[in-house]
């Protein structure tokens, strides 16, 4: 994993993008609002995977889906963090 975007392996992570005013990004991969996040969340619903169906109940970005994101990563966390992964090799 010596990728450069994965700056952490917490797979719950979420942090304001500093780079871009109100944005947020997830996980060690950095899947971004404007980005990658929507395509993640599609690619889990086509292998109904059912942290699809949680995650698509809320906008991106929005404090419960970050609270979803928080509460997969923790109570899941190696789990969800392969997930993660799978969709970022994979795309």
């Amino acid at each position: 994993m010596g990728n450069t975007h994965t700056t952490s392996l917490q797979p719950g992570r979420v942090i304001a993008d500093s780079g871009n005013a109100g944005s947020v990004l997830y996980g060690p991969f950095s899947f971004s609002v404007s980005g990658s996040i929507r395509p993640f969340i599609d690619w889990l619903n086509q292998k109904s995977h059912p942290y699809g169906r949680i995650l698509s109940k809320w906008n991106p970005g929005s404090r419960e889906f970050s609270a979803a994101w928080l509460y997969l990563g923790a109570n899941d966390p190696q789990g969800f963090l392969e997930l993660q992964e799978m969709f970022y090799i994979a795309s």
